[in-house]
């Protein structure tokens, strides 16, 4: 089941403004006797259908306290693209999720019925699969137990997986008390089944795949001029795209 959580800004105004009018008769009808109960089942019906689910805002509160600093810890996505978020049983589209690296954590951030803007920490435990414009994330635990997000890459049998990761050190220049964020950098792993192969260069690459595959795969990387310690995630995609190809033709 797909679910929007948000409501167009001009159906929360109209709301808001019959609520307020009720509001106002009832004031001059109770107001020797309390809150009228009818108005607390109109206020509980519209924070039902125009706020976030109470499933997704389930979450801790998101303190950004890097106001002063340079950069920031989040994974940039051109454009300004919206997420979907397979949630518990759930999936919820057009939401604004942003992927901190630095503390690996999804964000959530929301406005409630006033307008008021809020952001949250999505619970990792009940994430299936984030994905942000074209980027999908899930979240991977290694044999110690540590956990962390991982940007998936292709859809067949053989995945590429890349782990990212910036730091935040001390501006030692500034001669204050400064501190920046690193550029992303990133550990690429290829996924077949349940086992993770990593990679940095051509030749551990290619020993992530069974020997017959390994010669299409250098062809490949040979005719489309592919770097592999610089690929992008469109070149790493096209070529799994193919192994997958071949995979399935065997």
């Amino acid at each position: 089941m797909k679910t929007n959580l948000y409501i167009p800004a001009w159906s929360r105004t109209a709301t808001m403004l019959l609520i307020g009018s009720w509001m106002s008769c009832s004031f001059h009808l109770n107001a020797q006797s309390g809150l009228d109960p009818s108005y607390r089942e109109i206020h509980e019906e519209a924070d039902r259908r125009y706020l976030p689910s109470d499933l997704l805002l389930n979450g801790e509160k998101y303190n950004y306290t890097y106001r002063n600093d340079d950069g920031t810890p989040f994974l940039e996505v051109p454009g300004d693209p919206l997420a979907s978020v397979q949630y518990g049983e759930e999936t919820y589209t057009g939401q604004r999720i942003r992927y901190d690296m630095y503390n690996q954590v999804m964000v959530l951030e929301f406005e409630d019925i006033s307008g008021a803007r809020g952001s949250l920490v999505l619970q990792h435990e009940r994430i299936r699969e984030v994905e942000i414009g074209t980027s999908r994330f899930r979240w991977f635990t290694d044999m110690e137990g540590s956990g962390r997000y991982g940007q998936v890459i292709g859809e067949g049998a053989y995945q590429a997986v890349f782990f990212w990761q910036k730091q935040y050190l001390p501006d030692l220049d500034n001669g204050q008390e400064h501190y920046f964020f690193t550029d992303p950098v990133r550990k690429t792993f290829i996924r077949h089944g349940d086992r993770m192969c990593p990679f940095k260069r051509k030749w551990s690459l290619l020993k992530c795949f069974p020997e017959p595959m390994r010669e299409p795969v250098r062809t490949f990387l040979k005719l489309h001029r592919i770097r592999i310690r610089k690929a992008t995630v469109e070149e790493v995609g096209a070529m799994l795209n193919d192994v997958n190809q071949w995979e399935a033709h065997d």
